[in-house]
């Protein structure tokens, strides 16, 4: 590559004692070129000052930034909503004319106190409607008010491309971003934000352990062959929390041997088992609140399969949900 033949150039021109720029700028021009080639003369004419290449100018990026200081300080969201949606409504024309999307939006309150008040919403894919954007900042407004009143709202965001919908034929509907954000954006106001989402496993052997991560539909992994990945619904349907359960259990077939569930009682599930498979034993997290129990698979009479469990410090049972 060019750049290879330069590399190799310089340390042969070191190996030469050449130790200033001038040394390389006077030396003959054909007996360079006969030794290193064009690499050489390169080298020279950058020596000497002279660079072939065009001048490219280096453009800022573009700022969408909107601000507004305000004459008189406001401590209600009423009046800041409409602050907000002449903002979003200049935002969404600087975006338009760039075919850019806000994937990022920022909002910054400056307050009476002279402190800085921000707040940051990742957005699912790139916006730019107004209506949109205004309702997602102020929900998150309410959801989390500044503490005194505002002198200055400035609103800024980082963009993308703007987004560009192709949908396939046997892939399943999905809601527009734009609103499916404004709906998770006013559940998260009644419920809290850490309430809303998409349920996630958990890498940990305890039961029913899970997490809550951003619900995010429109971000479909697709298998190597790139076909849609099909979302598989859960064998079991878990109880919570599990329910309170009597259980009889038979005798041991030997000494070793755990005692089989044989009738279970419960607050909707009662029968006797006629099939049971276990038990597989559950054990860990020493470290703080521990679990050690024994579970089991029973089919009932009545034709349920239902997943139970004992708690082996306390024997106490509990049916954590229905098999499907």
């Amino acid at each position: 590559s060019p750049d290879h033949q330069i590399t190799k150039s310089i340390a042969r021109l070191e190996s030469w004692g050449l130790k200033t720029l001038g040394d390389l700028a006077s030396l003959p021009a054909s007996e360079l070129s006969a030794r290193l080639g064009e690499a050489g003369l390169i080298l020279q004419r950058a020596a000497a000052g002279q660079d072939e290449r065009p001048i490219v100018p280096d453009t800022p990026a573009a700022s969408f930034m909107q601000s507004l200081k305000l004459e008189w300080p406001i401590d209600a969201l009423q009046p800041l909503a409409f602050i907000v949606s002449r903002l979003c409504d200049s935002l969404e024309q600087a975006l338009a004319r760039a075919d850019r999307g806000a994937v990022t939006v920022m909002t910054l309150l400056r307050l009476v106190t002279r402190e800085a008040y921000v707040r940051t919403l990742a957005l699912p894919s790139p916006m730019r409607d107004a209506r949109v954007l205004r309702a997602l900042v102020m929900l998150d407004l309410e959801s989390h008010p500044p503490a005194a009143a505002i002198d200055e709202v400035i609103i800024d965001v980082d963009v993308a491309p703007g987004r560009i919908l192709q949908t396939g034929l046997f892939e399943p509907a999905l809601p527009a971003p734009e609103a499916l954000s404004t709906l998770v954006a006013r559940l998260g106001a009644v419920a809290g934000g850490s309430r809303v989402g998409a349920p996630a496993l958990v890498d940990t052997h305890r039961p029913g352990a899970f997490e809550i991560k951003p619900f995010a539909p429109h971000q479909i992994t697709k298998s190597p062959d790139h076909q849609i990945t099909k979302f598989v619904p859960a064998v079991l349907r878990r109880f919570r929390p599990p329910r309170a359960a009597r259980v009889r259990v038979g005798a041991a077939a030997t000494a070793a041997a755990t005692p089989r569930p044989r009738r279970i009682d419960a607050e909707d599930i009662n029968g006797d088992v006629l099939m049971a498979a276990g038990p597989w034993r559950s054990a860990g997290g020493w470290w703080r609140e521990g679990w050690d129990r024994d579970e089991w698979d029973v089919s009932l009479e009545n034709g349920l399969t239902c997943r139970i469990a004992q708690d082996r410090t306390t024997g106490k049972w509990v049916v954590d949900g229905v098999l499907d």
